[in-house]
């Protein structure tokens, strides 16, 4: 486990009072077993844990509170240590005792405590802006009432005016003259009273649009929570990436069909090229070394694999230090942008000559590889090509080994000028 944030520690603070205990326990003793794993035999306190030891104060810092949770969480024999303290202080909390034995499905427990907490506090959170709506939409409804009182007011001065100016004559214009001044500072009243209500509906819609954010927010903590129940459920394990071409190109094809179930509905999956409505094709007209080739296959339905010829591709723009490895990452770091809008796997292939060994990585998406030092790109892009594959280069060699195998095949050419404009 790596990493303990603030809803973890709160969760396990039981766990952390307990550890601080026995780390006061273990600096009046001033010795250890020398059974602790990770602890000296001389009985020193190790360093990591000697910040712990010195607080005195209620509550441990967050930083030091994960340092403290991380040691227990890895060194078995202090957590039994840190065990004997929790039941010897007559702890009950299902959560922390589940942390420190360790029983199967204990970190689902955990999971599950940690989602709780964090959905409540959002549930507060939500709670309140609802509170605050809901005042601010009174304010409102009592804004629009002084309005309108406002609006009766100056509509009955004004009928005053009116009626005073038909029933009089020159004695009456000093009257008429106040009811003017009158009016004059009603209608201010009545601007200001407009402007509050207008900044009081601007605030109550910037909340509205809060507590839309907050809903979404909690819509997806529940998602997350549910989905690290799954993983804690099946204990899923994390796969290195294989170098093998093949056997790189079924582990895009198990992830691919692993995380097809938690795909929002009607988004598209990682293509994987073993689902395509047909043989790929461009569209008649369009030549395989123009911009277009590439704008057409970004606007093409089904499913492929892009496998680019590395070293062609950069030799286009210039042929010399094709080994510069900041040329490559550059490359590499504009075929991320041609991987997003593409919106299919990526694959870039480079001798590995010019690179000194085989070597597999991700960038941006991107998948960069190295073929090994008793083969070359070409014969790695041969082995990988095949139907629902597109293969970018200019070598002829390779273009029609490439088209042997059922791929189609676009020149470099078409990728660069693509790129150049993009």
């Amino acid at each position: 486990m790596s990493g303990f944030g603030r809803a973890l520690q709160e969760v396990l603070a039981g766990a952390i009072a307990a550890g601080r205990a026995t780390l006061r326990d273990l600096r009046e003793d001033g010795s250890l077993p020398d059974t602790r794993k990770d602890f000296p035999a001389s009985g020193d306190m190790p360093p990591r844990l000697e910040a712990v030891a010195q607080r005195t104060g209620k509550r441990l810092p967050p930083p030091l509170a994960s340092t403290l949770l991380g040691e227990i969480d890895r060194n078995e024999s202090f957590r039994a240590l840190v065990l004997d303290t929790w039941i010897e202080r007559g702890g009950d909390d299902p959560i922390v005792d589940a942390f420190l034995r360790r029983p199967e499905g204990w970190w689902a427990t955990i999971v599950d405590a940690v989602g709780e907490r964090v959905e409540a506090a959002a549930e507060a959170e939500l709670d309140r802006e609802r509170r605050r709506v809901a005042d601010l939409e009174g304010k409102v409804r009592e804004g629009k009432d002084r309005l309108r009182r406002k609006d009766d007011l100056l509509a009955s001065a004004e009928r005053a005016q009116r009626d005073r100016v038909e029933a009089a004559t020159g004695a009456t214009k000093a009257a008429l003259a106040r009811e003017t001044d009158r009016v004059a500072r009603l209608e201010k009243e009545l601007a200001v009273a407009a402007e509050t209500l207008a900044a009081a509906e601007a605030e109550s819609e910037a909340l509205r649009l809060r507590l839309a954010e907050l809903t979404d927010q909690a819509r997806r903590l529940r998602s997350e929570r549910a989905e690290a129940l799954r993983v804690a459920s099946t204990g899923a394990t994390t796969e290195a990436i294989p170098r093998e071409p093949r056997e790189l190109a079924r582990f895009l094809d198990r992830l691919s069909d692993a995380t097809a179930p938690y795909r929002a509905p009607g988004a598209s999956s990682e293509p994987d090229g073993s689902e395509s409505p047909g043989p790929l094709r461009l569209p008649p007209g369009i030549s395989p070394d123009s911009a277009e080739a590439i704008d057409a296959l970004i606007g093409s339905p089904g499913r492929f694999r892009v496998v680019i010829d590395g070293h062609n591709l950069l030799g286009w723009w210039s042929p010399d230090d094709l080994g510069d490895p900041s040329r490559r990452k550059r490359l590499v770091d504009r075929l991320g942008r041609f991987r997003r809008s593409l919106g299919r796997p990526v694959e870039v292939v480079f001798d590995s000559s010019l690179h000194g060994g085989r070597e597999t990585l991700v960038s941006d998406g991107v998948v960069v590889r190295f073929a090994p030092h008793d083969s070359t790109a070409d014969d790695e892009i041969a082995a990988i090509a095949g139907h629902g594959y597109v293969v970018v280069s200019n070598d002829r060699e390779v273009r029609e080994r490439a088209e042997d195998a059922g791929a189609l095949v676009v020149w470099a050419d078409a990728l660069a000028r693509w790129l150049d404009r993009s």
